[in-house]
């Protein structure tokens, strides 16, 4: 793999949240990502007026940073960040990840001590580095909690998360704790029996199975998934929230099929729906899907 390759792909995969693949990408090329850091930490040209884009760069970088830290190398966490013992984002970042390696073993009420232990420890501090830490630590509380049945709190961590990275712009970190804070949400109607649990569980699960036919290359048979899940959902029921999702995997599901005309259009109603219920998140992503079918039907 090319320096270039690998970086695009570091990128990539610490942006889509693929936090196991971002660790093994460092381990198995720590050398080159030492050697290249310094290059890579430079903002790329084609991107410094778009400050989100800014951001996630420098998070990216951080993140690298911080991994490479643990595996011995602390030289790209002096490039970017203070020296010296008097630094503690050092201290923060490690104690971040011994939570995480609790909360992976299945230990999540240590792992959440530590965590707002953590929080107490970070209190006034500020900075883009801390406030990235600041938002993982609020999702993993979410997480913890939600693993735990205690769903209120877990309800409340993940909204914090969620904030934290709308306030830091960080998209990537929205669409995360978006979809996290809606299972919770959706736990919590099971949890109090609501009208709506059943109907909510119901889309969910068609909508992850259909997810999972799209991904495995059953183009058709996830759009016969959805179709009828669509049909379902007209009128007062409980996962027509979920018809920007619906309409937005069948857009892509034609794209991949080659009907440009019926991706464009199912695509063009994702983004309707996105924005008529006020996901940001949403219409970010389907206005870039229709960017690319516009691209390719040119």
């Amino acid at each position: 793999m090319s320096e270039t390759a690998l970086r695009d792909q570091l990128f990539a995969t610490y942006r889509r949240g693929d936090e196991p693949a971002f660790l093994r990408l460092c381990q198995q090329n720590a050398d080159v990502v030492v050697r290249c850091f310094d290059e890579w930490a430079v903002v790329p040209e084609e991107i410094r007026h778009d400050q989100q884009a800014v951001g996630t760069w420098g998070r990216t970088l951080v993140a690298i940073a911080q991994v490479l830290a643990a595996l011995g190398h602390p030289g790209p966490m002096r490039r970017i960040l203070p020296t010296g013992p008097e630094n503690p984002l050092h201290r923060w970042a490690d104690a971040y990840r011994r939570a995480q390696q609790r909360s992976e073993l299945g230990e999540f009420a240590a792992s959440s001590e530590r965590l707002r232990a953590l929080l107490a420890d970070m209190a006034g501090a500020s900075g883009s580095a801390v406030d990235d830490l600041r938002a993982k630590i609020l999702g993993l509380l979410g997480t913890n909690d939600l693993k735990q049945g205690r769903l209120a709190d877990a309800i409340r961590y993940t909204e914090q998360a969620l904030r934290q990275c709308e306030a830091n712009g960080d998209a990537e970190g929205v669409r995360i704790y978006t979809e996290n804070l809606d299972a919770a949400l959706v736990a919590k109607a099971v949890e109090d029996r609501t009208p709506a649990a059943a109907q909510l569980v119901r889309a969910r699960e068609a909508i992850a199975f259909a997810q999972h036919l799209s991904d495995t290359g059953r183009h058709q048979a996830s759009n016969d998934v959805l179709d009828r899940l669509r049909g379902e959902l007209d009128g007062d029921h409980a996962g027509a929230r979920y018809l920007g999702k619906v309409h937005g995997l069948i857009g892509l599901n034609h794209f991949r099929l080659g009907d440009l005309a019926a991706a464009r259009r199912h695509t063009e109603r994702a983004i309707a729906e996105c924005r008529r219920r006020a996901d940001p998140v949403g219409v970010r992503i389907y206005t870039a899907n229709l960017a690319t079918i516009d691209a390719q039907d040119r």
